[in-house]
């Protein structure tokens, strides 16, 4: 039906549920929205957060959850913050005072610099609170290098992340890996 799960959107739920964390490069068009609106009722969070871009924060509001919430159960204090707001001074703190126990990332690309003000604040609640849970979601994971994600990967995936855990040695990955610094050498 309209609204039964994708065998892509039911493979990120089950991996959300059984590890309690999720990367996940999933296309455009696949159901992230669904899936990041699912993430908190599979996990049962207490206070759980998810991070759209401003330009669909209102639809997700107005239009995606009130036609999914016919069919499905959704957490009942999700609270859904913009990128956006997040940059500015006046919701510098707004992390602090929600609490959130579990923080999901739709385009999770939009906090790919760990120099911007935004990315800065999101690192420092996951240093700060390190049991938090992180699912982070994108159609545009690994455009560029590795080194864009790698941070991303701490907060999701903490000491069990599948790359390095240390910075020059994930300088010295990406040196061998990255497409741009490969076609340099040709």
């Amino acid at each position: 039906g309209e609204f039964s799960l994708w065998p892509i959107q039911a493979k990120a739920l089950q991996e959300a549920h059984d590890h309690r964390r999720l990367f996940a490069p999933i296309p455009v068009g696949h159901g992230k929205a669904f899936i990041s609106l699912l993430i908190p009722v599979i996990t049962e969070a207490k206070r759980p957060v998810l991070f759209v871009p401003a330009a669909l924060r209102e639809q997700t509001e107005e239009h995606v959850i009130p036609s999914i919430r016919k069919h499905w159960k959704l957490h009942p204090l999700l609270t859904i913050l913009s990128y956006e707001q997040l940059s500015s001074v006046n919701f510098a703190n707004i992390l602090d005072q929600i609490r959130p126990d579990q923080i999901s990332f739709d385009e999770v690309h939009k906090i790919k610099d760990p120099k911007a003000g935004r990315t800065k604040r999101i690192l420092r609640y996951f240093e700060a609170h390190p049991e938090t849970e992180c699912y982070a979601m994108s159609g545009s994971i690994l455009n560029r290098s590795l080194q864009d994600y790698w941070h991303i990967m701490q907060m999701t995936h903490k000491e069990d992340s599948v790359l390095p855990l240390a910075w020059h040695t994930m300088t010295a990955w990406c040196e061998a890996l990255d497409a741009r610094v490969q076609s340099r050498r040709r």
